[in-house]
């Protein structure tokens, strides 16, 4: 079956072209990878349809006899309503405010995992909606701080975290297969439906976008919450033993979440392949 296309002309992620993002000056290929592009922070419909490109394509096959031992810590309260009944106190909100080991203030609300590269905004505005995602946890789920997360929550019943996990010897498939296993293992999956990814691609030559590496994507109905159909959707690549990936929980019926998850995941795989080009980490797990 062929990609389903949605509406609406992409242009070039690196330079965020009508998604708040200035574009960087004009740098030589060898080092042009060093300027990589600032992740937008608030979206309107009419910024998704003009500047984006997606494909919906079949979700990928998961192995039947999938692990799912190692995205099963990942779900223990993903998209979990509980997990963000009292919101933190400003802690992301002010660059006098102390963070987890391994993690760094950024310009603005912005933080960022030192060993990955993932980057993570105090918030992700969804303009027409009047919906904001505000972080509202930075979770480590190993004592090495190499396998974290950044949450949000919208207070309103959607939830979006991204994931970077160190996993050097695992495949993407193996990976994709154990998260979409941990999902079914916690919900009630009642089938498997496409969901877009947006499609990574520069104007400029630049080894962040030659050879950018493959992504899987899938959604899954999970049933009603609180006699709304919902959705939880997997988005996932690896780049340099990192495991970059993406979950969204939302009504079934929301696309925009559903497009500016599938925005955002690009944009933080191509910000810890951006790092780990000039400052790989070892198979250890060592910087």
């Amino acid at each position: 079956m062929e990609n389903q296309i949605v509406k609406g002309a992409f242009l070039a992620l690196l330079f965020g072209a009508g998604a708040g993002c200035a574009g960087p000056a004009k740098a030589p290929t060898a080092t042009a990878h060093l300027q990589s592009p600032a992740p937008p922070t608030a979206f309107t419909r009419v910024d998704v349809a003009r500047n984006y490109e997606f494909v919906r394509p079949e979700p990928v096959a998961a192995s039947a006899s999938a692990d799912p031992s190692y995205a099963a810590a990942h779900e223990q309260d993903t998209g979990s309503a509980n997990d963000h009944t009292k919101p933190l106190k400003g802690l992301f909100t002010s660059a006098s405010m102390a963070l987890p080991a391994g993690w760094s203030h950024m310009q603005g609300d912005a933080v960022r995992h030192d060993a990955s590269g993932l980057e993570c905004a105090g918030q992700i505005i969804l303009a027409n909606e009047k919906r904001i995602f505000t972080l509202r946890q930075l979770k480590s789920f190993d004592d090495r701080n190499m396998d974290v997360a950044c949450d949000y929550a919208t207070g309103s019943g959607h939830y979006l975290t991204f994931y970077a996990s160190f996993w050097p010897r695992m495949s993407l498939e193996e990976s994709y297969s154990g998260a979409a296993a941990a999902i079914r293992q916690r919900f009630d999956v009642q089938s498997t439906v496409p969901v877009p990814l947006a499609k990574m691609k520069s104007n400029e030559p630049d080894p962040v976008y030659e050879g950018l590496e493959q992504q899987m994507a899938a959604g899954f109905n999970i049933g009603p919450v609180d006699g709304v159909p919902y959705r939880t959707s997997l988005w996932l690549a690896k780049t340099h033993g990192w495991h970059v990936k993406t979950r969204a929980t939302y009504p079934a019926d929301d696309p925009m979440t559903e497009l500016v998850a599938a925005i955002t995941f690009s944009f933080a795989h191509v910000k810890v392949r951006t790092k780990n080009m000039t400052d790989p980490i070892g198979q250890s797990g060592e910087v």
